[in-house]
């Protein structure tokens, strides 16, 4: 039995290729910005043999925003391949099924709120204060969708409620926006756009380790998603428990999610697209193959992402515009070559 289980969760030589990938681009990112680091330095620097002021450059400024693309992309991915897998529909995400908004509507209301309350959140909007808030909203809108989803079978619709719940928590947002204090409001409408740049060390302990726990909670209920996605009936006649799976699924997409909110902003489209690319260089739903390959290349996707934001024009673009244009094309061709209609 244990041998099966290491044989199931080794990845093909693509995992190593985009591994490969994500140290390139890492090294482009630490080295690119408006003072240019060469690669020789960033070596000496993480030999202990650098100047110290590429130290500080690197240490304070330029890998903590590396690490934050890196583990919120790969956080991302992994939220999306389980939303995927257990909603069985292939535009299911963070972003699309309204969990970001629901997220953003309760940090919205502890940034905007927080005059009322008499406290200042707008200077210190980041931390553990924000992620229970963000944590909050995304349970919330899982819980719906969850129990949607045990009444009304179809796929499409549950697309649907997602947006329309999407829909509801913007509107909340804007009239807290329309009756915000125009700091509070600047504060927020900069964390809205998606940034991999405001965080920091210590908070980037909690993303490691709730992505950690996450990916080995995934991989311990990897045999269920296989068999949840050939069909419920059948993994219940081999001993799955269906609603076990969902509320593991229901816990791990919604930290994850709330986690990468809460520092980052709501990211778009790396937890939709992730997924599909590994599917498609792949060609497997074993998700003992797919759980670590789709960590890796959310990684890669998002690094990708952050460095066109940062370099793309001289004054930079808002992240979630990058990833916009990336990957709204990349979902209209997907869904144009296999038929949305099959997914109703």
């Amino acid at each position: 039995m244990k041998n099966n289980f290491i044989t199931s969760i080794r990845v093909p030589w693509h995992f190593y290729l985009c591994l490969l990938l994500i140290l390139v681009l890492s090294m482009i990112t630490l080295s690119s910005g408006d003072i240019d680091i060469s690669l020789s330095e960033i070596l000496l620097v993480f030999t202990g043999k650098g100047s110290s002021f590429y130290n500080q450059v690197i240490f304070e400024l330029r890998l903590p925003r590396l690490l934050t693309a890196i583990f919120s992309g790969a956080s991302l991915a992994l939220c999306g391949l389980l939303l995927q897998t257990y909603f069985q529909n292939p535009l299911a995400g963070p972003f699309v099924l309204g969990i970001h908004s629901g997220s953003a509507f309760f940090v919205s209301l502890w940034i905007l709120a927080g005059q009322s309350l008499g406290i200042n959140f707008a200077i210190n909007y980041s931390g553990m204060n924000t992620i229970i808030a963000s944590w909050i909203g995304s349970l919330t809108v899982m819980a719906i969708l969850f129990t949607i989803s045990v009444k009304i079978p179809g796929k499409v619709i549950l697309l649907v409620i997602g947006l329309l719940l999407g829909y509801f928590s913007g509107a909340l947002i804007n009239i807290l926006v329309a009756l915000g204090d125009p700091h509070e409001i600047k504060t927020f409408l900069t964390w809205s756009m998606g940034s991999f740049h405001r965080t920091s060390i210590s908070e980037l302990k909690i993303m490691v380790f709730i992505l950690f726990i996450s990916t080995l909670a995934s991989l311990f209920i990897a045999r269920g998603l296989n068999l949840i996605f050939v069909g419920e009936v059948f993994s219940k006649s081999l001993g799955i428990n269906p609603k076990k799976i969902k509320i593991i699924v229901l816990i791990i997409t919604s930290l994850l999610a709330a986690v990468v909110t809460s520092f980052c902003g709501p990211v778009a489209f790396v937890g939709m697209i992730s997924p599909h690319f590994c599917r498609l260089i792949l060609k497997t739903e074993n998700h003992f193959q797919l759980i670590p390959y789709t960590v890796a290349m959310g990684a890669l996707i998002a690094i990708f992402a952050d460095l066109l934001s940062s370099f793309i024009l001289p004054f930079g673009m808002p992240l979630n515009s990058v990833l916009g244009l990336l990957g709204a094309p990349f979902i209209i061709l997907f869904l144009m070559k296999n038929k949305i209609g099959s997914y109703a």
